[in-house]
């Protein structure tokens, strides 16, 4: 009896022992972000309202030294700009800072972005000052995020919080991390609009790389609907993303892409979403939004000529 005692309280050991490994093994893993302190440095931003510097970063961790987009999550207190902060960083998902704040809304509107730079800024103050009132396009944000309560950025763009320690009263702010990788993308052609299925209704032209942590990618859209004589032009983009679809999609690696910028007529937002099916073209897909609202393309139609060709950056 005394041995099957034994025996059990081994086999529970073992249990408990395992069982505090599995939840390590299985505690959220991304973003792996460093525990000692880091630089950040701030100056005023024309697409986000900073464009943030890290500094003083190891090796090892999915932010390193460099540029990133960056917003204000605090009115209150002003940051001092172009010098470096001693900061401590913490991953926005279930974070243990800050833990008032609603961080799944905010990190929904940094992955749904519309309208100009301070409409974004003012849907974050909303939800971490309580910020109003706001412009309507920001007002659609905060609706859009209010609606989506279970959102999860995994695979997005992520908020990272940058918790000041130099100073009590320093400007609490946060950097966008994003996991997808960059690179290069071009194409022209002609395209759909809304039911026209045959009928070339549009043509469009772009180009976008960006091959370091630069906040701003380097590339400029053309788009000119031919029914309406809607002209759409974007001169400096804000984000390029490029990713690899499933590698069941063979023979060619299907590669998809997402990139846009502020139209330069009307100050809105412009979202582009393409993929490349290969060669000669004929499969690949252009879909393009203004604010938020369809424009033109198709996602289950492909442009009807061009071509379209997606580079993943060099290793």
């Amino acid at each position: 009896m005394k041995t099957k005692l034994i025996a059990i309280m081994i086999l529970a050991s073992l249990m408990l022992s395992s069982g505090t490994l599995l939840a390590t093994v299985n505690a959220v893993s991304w973003p792996k972000l460093p525990t000692q302190l880091v630089q950040l440095t701030v100056v005023d931003g024309t697409i986000s309202y900073f464009t943030s510097t890290l500094s003083g970063v190891p090796a090892g961790f999915d932010v390193d030294n460099g540029v990133y987009l960056g917003w204000c999550v605090d009115r209150s207190v002003t940051m001092v700009r172009s010098v470096a902060h001693d900061v401590k960083l913490y991953s926005s998902i279930s974070p243990p800072v800050l833990s008032s704040i609603n961080w799944i809304a905010v990190n929904y509107i940094l992955n749904h972005k519309q309208g100009s730079m301070m409409d974004v800024q003012e849907a974050i103050w909303h939800f971490t000052d309580a910020f109003s009132p706001i412009s309507a396009t920001a007002q659609l944000m905060v609706d859009a995020a209010n609606a989506n309560p279970t959102y999860d950025p995994t695979g997005g763009i992520l908020a990272i919080i940058c918790l000041p320690q130099d100073h009590p009263d320093a400007q609490n702010s946060i950097i966008e991390l994003n996991p997808r990788g960059t690179g290069k993308v071009t194409g022209g052609g002609q395209c759909i609009v809304g039911d026209n299925e045959m009928i070339p209704s549009a043509s469009f032209g772009f180009n976008a790389m960006w091959f370091s942590r630069n906040p701003t990618p380097n590339g400029e859209l053309d788009y000119v609907d031919h029914i309406t004589g809607q002209h759409v032009h974007v001169h400096d983009l804000i984000y390029l993303e490029v990713w690899q679809d499933e590698p069941r999609n063979k023979p060619w690696p299907m590669l998809k892409a997402k990139f846009g910028g502020l139209d330069v007529y009307s100050g809105r937002m412009v979202d582009v979403y393409v993929e490349d099916h290969g060669e000669p073209g004929k499969n690949d897909i252009f879909y393009i939004k203004l604010n938020g609202v369809y424009l033109g393309g198709s996602l289950g139609d492909p442009i009807l000529a061009g071509n379209i060709q997606i580079h993943k950056p060099p290793a």
